[in-house]
């Protein structure tokens, strides 16, 4: 399994935002998010406008030294620097946000120590 992430927008539309799904290995995710984003403009609600695909890119694992990244989060959150997918290392327990870009996980204020930076392992308790 992998993570897919693809920055999209409305169509004509300047804000962008990402998206990210978990898809099977062997799946390519520019095809699984182009088949997405057509069923989202074959089916689009009265109100809603056709989205169009910017870029897709798969999710690096370990994006900051070996952390184990995990999405910790069911949706998107929103805090006053914008948008996030929270996310916590099934290793060590510490957490980060992935903003959209770059697409690597900032670990969160408490973490941000040196100490950090490497995953030590699991989680004591």
């Amino acid at each position: 399994m992998k993570e897919i992430i693809a920055r999209v927008r409305d169509v004509g539309g300047a804000a962008e935002w990402t998206e990210s799904v978990v898809v099977p290995d062997g799946v390519d995710g520019s095809e699984y998010f182009e088949r997405l984003i057509q069923t989202f403009n074959d089916t689009f609600m009265p109100g809603e406008r056709p989205r169009e695909l910017i870029r897709v890119e798969e999710m690096r694992k370990n994006a900051i030294g070996k952390h184990a990244w995990e999405k910790s989060s069911l949706v998107t959150q929103r805090d006053r620097r914008g948008q996030y997918d929270a996310y916590r290392c099934k290793n060590c327990g510490i957490t980060g946000k992935r903003r959209s870009l770059p697409f690597a996980i900032e670990r969160d204020p408490k973490y941000k120590a040196k100490k950090y930076e490497g995953c030590p392992g699991r989680e004591q308790g």
